[in-house]
């Protein structure tokens, strides 16, 4: 989207500037529309155009995507060391510690004990930065997860 304050000046001085933002701009949707349709063609699947995609590459050089499709109350996470297998996400299922909680007390098994505080969403462990960029996607994406409404547009919408 070009902005343009109320108070701007469209002169022989400042003609230039805009004609260069205009041209840049459908150069920049063409660009993060190849990006979704690449992150796409890796994961082999197809993304809408009103989806809201985010794509993170953790420290093994594991490729992550969050995929939140406008109204749906979950997002799918697709996971490069997880063969793209589509995984149903929800916030309330990302964990911190969670093996710990799940115990209760109990004492882990000892095949478990040096996963014991890692993060977790649902049965995939994560690391750190992947469970904070987790989170990070679903506040972003919070308002995409509300139930549809016609004319919708964006996160200022109520």
């Amino acid at each position: 989207m070009i902005r343009i304050s109320g108070e701007a000046t469209l002169d022989d001085r400042t003609l230039g500037h805009f004609v260069a933002s205009a041209r840049n701009y459908p150069g920049r949707y063409r660009g993060n529309h190849a990006i979704r349709t690449q992150l796409g063609e890796m994961a082999d699947v197809e993304f809408g155009p009103a989806d809201d995609v985010l794509h993170f590459v953790n420290d093994c050089f594991e490729d992550l995507i969050f995929w939140q499709r406008r109204g749906e109350e979950f997002a799918t996470l697709l996971h490069s060391d997880l063969d793209w297998e589509p995984r149903r996400i929800t916030p309330d299922v990302l964990r911190f510690g969670a093996l710990t909680a799940e115990f209760e007390g109990e004492e882990l098994p000892e095949s478990l004990q040096g996963l014991a505080g890692a993060p977790s969403i649902g049965d995939v462990i994560l690391d750190i930065a992947e469970a904070m960029w987790l989170g990070a996607c679903f506040s972003a994406t919070e308002w995409s997860r509300r139930p549809s409404t016609a004319g919708r547009t964006g996160p200022d919408l109520s």
